[in-house]
């Protein structure tokens, strides 16, 4: 028998389907049927020690549910719970361009009252709202507030040292 035809004769393929060839026997002498690590990929999904069920909240709060059918799942085929409530009452996927806003600010509120569908730009604008009606500039004393062209309002300062409108602030820092 050859060195070669030995060696071949210790290895055979990975059960998981991978085709890698592996060793019969361990270090210690056991039986081996999968590579290390991948005897977790011939299990479903379901079957893994990290499932929780399908469902996941991210660090910015955000309940995220498995839904590996889905168009705009992520790498790990999760999407927003929220997306999917509203596509699932609009009866269609919604676009890339296309944001869901929680109109009570709860994040893990996801009930179809709760939740309104905008455009990105609407989004940014409408979280850029604040109510500037008690400002005023402390060096011209007006109480304009600038809107610069992505339609977002403008002040310089803070409650605590003052603020300065537009004009006043190119002044003083450019």
């Amino acid at each position: 028998m050859t060195e070669e035809s030995s060696l071949n004769s210790n290895l055979k393929p990975c059960a998981c389907g991978c085709g890698l060839l592996i060793h019969k026997m361990d270090s210690k002498g056991r039986l081996r049927n999968f590579k290390m690590g991948h005897n977790i990929r011939s299990l479903p999904i379901e079957k893994l020690p990290s499932w929780r069920g399908g469902r996941n909240i991210t660090r910015k709060g955000y309940v995220q549910l498995f839904s590996p059918d889905h168009p705009f799942a992520d790498h790990h085929h999760y999407v927003f719970e929220h997306r999917l409530v509203v596509e699932k009452h609009l009866g269609r996927y919604l676009r890339k361009d296309e944001f869901v806003h929680h109109i009570n600010g709860i994040k893990t509120d996801n009930r179809i009252e709760n939740l309104q569908v905008m455009t990105a730009t609407e989004h940014r604008i409408h979280h850029n709202l604040r109510d500037f009606s008690g400002r005023v500039c402390k060096e011209c004393l007006t109480a304009k507030t600038y809107i610069d062209p992505k339609g977002r309002m403008r002040w310089r300062g803070s409650e605590k040292d003052g603020f300065l409108c537009h004009s006043c602030a190119n002044k003083k820092y450019y």
